[in-house]
C-alpha cells in the first residue's frame, strides 16, 4: 500500500507541471488524475470517482493548475492522521516557479483558517473519506465543495493542519462566470453544516474506475 494517493480531478486544465512536481516521490505515492465530463463539470464527482479507487493510507485531492513544492509530502506525510490543508499562492502571468518562495501569504486577522484558499490540496486518512461518502455531489460545478469538507472534518472530530503554500499556475481567470451555482453550493453548504455524511445513495458512480477515467483524459490529452 502507498503512503498516499493523490487525486487530481481534471477538466480543462494542463496537468504535466503538477506531475512533475510529483515525480521525485514516486516511491511513496500513487496519482490519479480523473477526466470526468459528463455533462456539467462536477468536481466533487470527479474527486470521489478517484478516491474509491485509491489504495493510500492517506488520501488527498488537488487542483490541477497546482505546483507542488520542494518537501511538502513530505510534511504531510509527518504529520499522519488530520486533514491537511494549504494556502495558495496566486502565481501572475510573468511569474517563474521559483518566485512564489517570495510572495507573501496573506491571513485572516483573527488567524483562522476557515477562510484561506483552502481548497487547493485537501488530505486526510483513508477512512474518514469513505466514512462520510467524499465530497457531496450535489454542489454543481465547483465552489464552497472546499470549505464544506472542511466543516465535516472538524465535525468528524479531525485536526486540521495547515501546510506550507502551494503555487498556483496563472491561467485566465474565470471569475463570476459561475456565480449562480457558487451561491446554491454556498447555501447548500450552511443549511448542511451539521451533516457529516453525504451522498446516501451513493458516490464516486458507485463504482472504483478511475483507471477508465484516467484513459479517457489521457486519450483526450494526446488528440489536442
Amino acid at each position: 500500500m502507498k503512503k498516499l494517493s493523490i487525486i487530481i480531478p481534471v477538466r480543462n486544465r494542463n496537468i504535466f507541471p503538477l506531475l512533475h512536481s510529483l515525480a521525485k516521490y514516486e516511491r511513496d505515492i500513487e496519482v490519479i488524475p480523473v477526466y470526468y465530463n459528463s455533462g456539467l463539470w462536477n468536481i466533487s464527482r470527479a474527486a470521489n470517482i478517484g478516491i474509491r479507487g485509491s489504495h493510500g493510507e492517506l488520501v488527498a485531492k488537488v487542483d490541477a493548475d497546482l505546483i507542488i513544492p520542494d518537501g511538502f509530502i513530505d510534511d504531510v506525510l509527518s504529520a499522519g492522521k488530520c486533514f491537511g490543508v494549504a494556502p495558495v499562492i496566486m502565481l501572475g502571468k510573468g511569474d517563474s516557479f521559483e518566485a512564489a518562495s517570495y510572495l507573501p501569504v496573506h491571513r485572516p486577522p483573527d488567524g483562522s483558517v476557515n477562510y484561506w484558499p483552502c481548497g487547493g490540496w485537501q488530505s486526510a486518512p483513508r477512512d474518514f473519506w469513505f466514512d462520510i461518502h467524499g465530497y457531496d455531489e450535489d454542489m454543481i460545478l465547483y465552489g464552497a465543495e472546499d470549505t464544506d469538507m472542511m466543516n465535516r472534518a472538524a465535525h468528524s472530530g479531525l485536526k486540521c493542519e495547515v501546510f506550507h503554500p502551494i503555487p498556483h499556475c496563472w491561467h485566465d481567470s474565470q471569475a463570476g462566470k459561475h456565480t449562480f451555482f457558487h451561491r446554491g453550493n454556498a447555501r447548500m453548504r450552511e443549511a448542511r453544516i451539521e451533516m457529516p455524511v453525504r451522498n446516501r445513495k451513493g458516490w464516486g458512480g458507485n463504482a472504483p474506475r478511475p483507471g477508465l477515467e484516467f484513459c479517457r483524459w489521457a486519450l483526450n490529452a494526446l488528440s489536442c
